[in-house]
């Protein structure tokens, strides 16, 4: 993997790492929470927990397809890039931009012009 690729999966592993870290955050946080203190906060808490947790999947799943070049797996890197980009997550949506819309990552995925792919086999 010594392709941009890397740099975008590499991206998407911080920001699961960071899921991961609220995760774990907001479940603790949700137990801490004293028992005189309103009950909404202890559930909202426990919801914005469990509310990360389809993100990390999703992630963990985009990281395996796009180590094996899936096409979806390509577009789904494009959109999460897109979504981090206008956020506190900006720098690693513009890593995983650069990484796959770069010429080499859009020829490992088999995008671009065919001629381009037979010339860089030769």
């Amino acid at each position: 993997m010594n392709s941009r690729v890397s740099m975008a999966i590499i991206a998407i592993r911080i920001s699961t790492v960071i899921y991961y870290l609220l995760f774990i955050g907001f479940i603790i946080a949700g137990f801490l929470i004293p028992p005189e203190a309103e009950e909404f906060n202890r559930y909202m808490a426990w919801f914005i927990s469990i509310f990360t947790l389809p993100f990390i999947i999703f992630l963990e799943v985009l990281i395996i397809h796009l180590k094996r070049r899936r096409y979806w797996a390509w577009i789904g890197g494009l959109i999460v890039g897109a979504m981090y980009a206008p956020s506190l997550f900006l720098p690693l949506g513009i890593m995983i931009l650069i990484g796959l819309l770069s010429e080499q990552g859009r020829l490992e995925f088999g995008i671009g012009n065919r001629t381009e792919q037979i010339d860089r086999q030769f």
